[in-house]
């Protein structure tokens, strides 16, 4: 037999559950496979270390208290008020409001515009124009590395 399926029968062979073909068989694969012999001396030393623990005791008046809490019959747990939906929809409304505000305002705003190219030149002839207010004597500190495209040039 091959280990895969000695391996779900280890379990019952420790417990000693199987039946006497089964267990004859796990016995020949475990005198063979150290493997599954580790893990059924495994198994079986965890079964000695349970059997070992104390197992609990219920207290002495358990019966008595199962016994009344059965005749007091089911108990309801209290219903509380939904507070999340609650929350959900208030989120859910200021979300919709505010999209609303949002949207209207955006409609209702006219585009802003972009500037023409007439406008442009007329503003780029008035910077290199020679309405300047320096004197003439006074040179503007840069004025020599001002570029300025060729179609702008006065």
């Amino acid at each position: 037999m091959r280990c895969r399926r000695i391996r779900p029968l280890l379990l019952d062979y420790a417990d000693d559950r199987l039946p006497r073909e089964q267990r004859s068989l796990v016995a020949r694969h475990l005198e063979s496979c150290q493997e599954c012999s580790r893990a059924a001396d495994d198994l079986a030393q965890a079964r000695r270390w349970t059997a070992l623990a104390p197992s609990p005791q219920p207290r002495p008046d358990f019966s008595q208290r199962v016994l009344a809490a059965i005749e007091r019959g089911p108990v309801v747990a209290p219903t509380r008020p939904k507070w999340r939906f609650v929350f959900a929809a208030a989120a859910l409304a200021v979300t919709l409001l505010l999209g609303g505000i949002f949207g209207y305002h955006r409609l209702h705003t006219p585009a802003p515009t972009s500037a023409q190219p007439e406008d442009l030149k007329a503003f780029v002839d008035f910077c290199t124009s020679n309405h300047s207010t320096l004197p003439e004597s006074e040179s503007l500190l840069g004025a020599d590395d001002l570029f300025v495209p060729a179609d702008y040039a006065p």
